[in-house]
């Protein structure tokens, strides 16, 4: 759905400085707990050195701020749909709840987690490292940072200059792939395993940003990667 030229309007007039100050609040936290994770699959002893730590947080911070910032701008400029954090910026406390697009979106993600993990069971994939608390304290990361690069400030920018919400989901989550498991672009099963599911899942997040709002994408988001990677 896109805005109306008045609701679009009205968007561009909106701050972003609470949003903003509270995506870079949340990526730092979430950057210090994807520590563990690392810690558990490397040799370093727990709780390792400072400097990762410290690394993580700061990297993450910069990364929500520098990619919210352009994103909320974009997002608000092109009216794409963000309901509560729109209407926390505006301190409107008489905004309900969106029941019917959190309900969409968990629906969504456990079908996704739940095809990916009986997938990851029947190939047989390596386990991933650490204990399940240790996997679960990953979700934050995965839903929130990786959210506000690929969907925030990409989708929101590509759809911006091309108006084509398809092509600004595609090419998102084709871009969020390439950055995220390109790195590793060997013949191994594990490595198209993950970037096919990472594409399913990134792109159906998207849609869910496109037709909900970015507040629906991280739940699903969240809900699919705690599934996935707790199970396996």
């Amino acid at each position: 759905m896109i805005a109306s030229p008045e609701f679009a309007a009205s968007n561009r007039r909106l701050p972003i400085r609470r949003r903003l100050v509270l995506i870079t609040c949340t990526c730092a936290l979430s950057g210090a707990l994807f520590v563990p994770f690392v810690l558990a699959g490397s040799n370093l002893p727990f709780p390792g050195p400072w400097v990762l730590w410290l690394g993580f947080s700061i990297g993450s911070a910069a990364t929500g701020a520098l990619c919210s910032w352009g994103g909320l701008i974009a997002a608000d400029r092109s009216g794409l749909p963000m309901p509560t954090l729109r209407a926390w910026e505006r301190g409107d406390a008489s905004s309900q709840p969106q029941w019917r697009a959190m309900a969409i979106s968990t629906v969504i993600a456990l079908l996704v987690a739940t095809l990916i993990a009986v997938a990851a069971h029947a190939i047989a994939l390596p386990q991933n490292p650490g204990t399940l608390t240790e996997r679960l304290l990953t979700i934050p990361f995965g839903a929130i940072v990786t959210e506000t690069f690929a969907h925030l400030l990409l989708l929101s920018a590509i759809f911006l200059l091309t108006r084509n919400k398809t092509a600004a989901i595609l090419v998102s989550s084709l871009i969020f792939v390439l950055v995220f498991h390109g790195q590793s672009l060997s013949a191994s099963l594990f490595t198209y395993f993950a970037m096919a599911a990472n594409a399913t899942l990134s792109t159906l997040t998207g849609w869910l940003y496109t037709k909900y709002g970015f507040e629906s994408a991280v739940l699903a988001h969240a809900i699919a990667h705690g599934i996935a990677l707790g199970v396996n």
